[in-house]
């Protein structure tokens, strides 16, 4: 019977498993390449726009259209909100030269954004809880409400918690309430993106959705980079300071990593293809960039890519091992014949020198890091065991040169934002605070263990990301950056959501 045997054969039989997955991989790389387009173009037009006046009814659009993309596509929530962290900057990064994504109001209040009197909140924050909101009402309709359960989530809680007491204790001994509210942002940022992430990433798709926006968003943001350098800064004399702002030394620098963990780990596909495509103009963008930060992030990294590569592979420590000989023998070469060259290729060894032997710059910049540091050993010990509190002005034991023309809250917030959150939270606020990053580098850890490489690599990535996190905020205000705590948050949350598949998964 020839029309049956038709039937019952497999070309008639649909697609296969594999041709159905790939046909899925491809259609999810679509969209979500599609989707990160749209945001970059939306967010050129409303540069435009905001140049032209436009800010209102540009921030109007906005609202009424994020509670309609994210009920339908929950995860897109998180992932709006990382790429804007990405993209946009919180200040200029050079005064009288605003680019585009500098000149959108992201992380402005209305009132300084769009000219709006009373009103303290800034789009971020607006779209942060409307995200929130979608997802409240969304998942109480269907039954799903609910909050994450394991030590990183009694972390973030503990911090929350934590973060809390010291805005009260600021406010009954003297804080003021406006600057208490801006000094808790940051935090608040961190634990809605933790949770929101953890809760509406749901899928394997979701979680490398995350990956693609980091991909995506700091290779747009090397390309700027690169462009503004070529364009408006070469031969600049004097040389420009940096060229994009200082957070970038994270994220690019989380770019760089996460690219070198692709080929290192043997992860092929669109993302490694799509990485390396982008990756001459982030290493760019972040050479010219000219931040100390950026190198301790990058050397940090490769360490715990090469460890985490010994630990997870021991039938390939050969190789591991080859490449950390490798790359200890080119810096070896690398050092001596750039250290007393200047120029693009020369930016690294300049900046391993500068804190060996600084130049005037350098060391100024070092000496007021040192007494602050100073001032802030002198506070801590002061204020144990319940600390300053949220909303004061820090105390100055030693004389400071006055810094509030360049950053008008330094008052509040030093460089060194790890022993600045020692003093305002006291020892339990400090506890609390290392209670999650141990908490969030254990749960890593064990992602990096899986045998799935895609699971691994989120594991891997967000190891480097709090690595990134840590030293950022120990010499650059990395723990009060609003953007990093989007991102760090969201971070944590992939996390959180990764386990939870893995562990529906194995149940099965």
């Amino acid at each position: 019977m020839p029309a049956l045997d038709a039937e019952l054969s497999p070309a008639a039989s649909g697609p296969s498993v594999r041709e159905v997955a790939r046909a899925s991989r491809d259609r999810t790389l679509i969209l979500g390449a599609a989707f990160l387009v749209f945001a970059a173009l939306a967010g050129i037009l409303i540069g435009e726009l905001t140049l032209s006046g436009y800010t209102f009814g540009i921030a109007v659009l906005i609202w009424f259209l994020v509670p309609v993309i994210t009920w339908r596509w929950p995860p897109a929530g998180v992932v709006m909100l990382v790429g804007l962290a990405l993209l946009f900057e919180e200040y200029p990064s050079i005064a009288g030269l605003k680019t585009i994504t500098e000149a959108v109001p992201i992380f402005k209040s209305l009132t300084v954004g769009a000219g709006l009197s009373g009103l303290a909140v800034n789009p971020a924050e607006l779209i942060v809880a409307t995200v929130a909101m979608t997802w409240i009402a969304k998942a109480a309709a269907e039954g799903t409400l609910a909050a994450p359960r394991s030590h990183l989530a009694a972390g973030v809680a503990l911090v929350v918690v934590a973060v809390i007491a010291g805005e009260l204790h600021g406010l009954a001994t003297g804080g003021n309430l406006t600057a208490s509210l801006w000094e808790l942002r940051p935090w608040a940022y961190l634990a809605c993106l933790y949770l929101l992430a953890a809760q509406l990433f749901v899928s394997r798709r979701n979680i490398l959705a995350f990956l693609w926006t980091l991909i995506i968003a700091s290779g747009l943001k090397g390309l700027e980079g690169t462009l503004r350098y070529l364009l408006a800064l070469r031969g600049a004399s004097p040389p420009a300071a940096n060229v994009i702002a200082h957070e970038e030394a994270v994220f690019l620098g989380v770019y760089i990593l996460l690219t070198s963990a692709l080929w290192m780990y043997g992860i092929k596909g669109r993302m490694r293809q799509v990485a390396t495509a982008l990756l001459p103009m982030v290493v760019f963008a972040n050479l010219v960039n000219n931040r100390r930060t950026a190198y301790v992030v990058l050397g940090a990294g490769l360490a715990i890519l090469l460890a985490v590569a010994w630990a997870r592979s021991p039938r390939r420590r050969w190789m591991t091992g080859g490449i950390a000989v490798a790359i200890l023998s080119l810096t070896a070469l690398y050092l001596p014949f750039f250290w007393n060259r200047t120029g693009v290729l020369a930016e690294p060894a300049s900046a391993i020198r500068s804190a060996i032997d600084p130049n005037r710059r350098d060391a100024a910049s070092d000496l007021y890091r040192v007494i602050e540091n100073t001032d802030l050993g002198i506070d801590i010990r002061a204020t144990t065991p319940f600390g300053l509190g949220f909303g004061k002005p820090l105390p100055t034991t030693i004389g400071l040169p006055n810094l509030s023309n360049i950053d008008a809250f330094i008052a509040y917030e030093p460089h060194n934002t790890i022993l600045y959150l020692w003093l305002r939270l006291g020892i339990l606020g400090a506890i609390a605070f290392w209670w999650m990053v141990a908490a969030a580098v254990i749960a890593a850890c064990r992602l990096a263990r899986r045998s799935d490489p895609q699971i691994a690599l989120i594991g891997i990535v967000v190891l480097v990301a709090i690595a990134a996190y840590l030293i950022e905020g120990w010499y650059d205000q990395g723990l009060v950056s609003l953007r990093v705590s989007i991102v760090i948050g969201a971070a944590l949350g992939t996390v959180e959501a990764a386990h939870r598949l893995t562990a529906v998964r194995h149940a099965r």
